[in-house]
């Protein structure tokens, strides 16, 4: 990303197709307004403002979605033994009944039940995901765009 500082203002290019930069002066940024490309311009963005304000370097994260058609009492029990495994290896779980935008995997079937696994270790996520779809007769669900 090519940085460019002047007196009162910095201005960054986040993306290397587009000359458009993103100006910021103090904790104001400023973006262009046409939606693809603000939406473009913020991803490529984000990670270096993060590690900006955290002074840390950024782990991109990985993410896993598990559809079921069981119900969430249903699954519960196995949920929360996993969150307390998978917690402390870095992996956060969540459950997301009547999931939207609605999806269909590739036997047509539209889950009950959304499961996702969150990390920045994709080998733990990889697990985690498996592991779902083992205990909790889960299937891979598109992610959305």
């Amino acid at each position: 990303m090519a940085r460019c500082r002047r007196k009162h203002a910095e201005v960054e290019y986040p993306c290397d197709q587009y000359w458009v930069p993103v100006v910021r002066m103090r904790n104001i940024h400023v973006f262009p307004g046409i939606p693809r490309l603000f939406e473009e311009m913020v991803d490529g963005y984000l990670p270096s403002l993060v590690a900006q304000l955290s002074n840390k370097p950024v782990q991109p994260f990985e993410r896993a979605l598990v559809g079921t058609q069981l119900r969430e009492s249903q699954i519960a029990p196995v949920l929360e033994e996993m969150q307390k495994k998978y917690e402390i290896l870095g992996v956060k779980l969540g459950s997301y009944p009547n999931w939207t935008p609605v999806q269909v995997d590739g036997a047509g079937r539209q889950p009950l039940v959304v499961l996702s696994a969150v990390g920045s270790d994709r080998d733990m996520v990889e697990q985690c995901r498996r592991e779902l779809i083992e205990q909790l007769e889960g299937y891979d669900v598109e992610q959305p765009k």
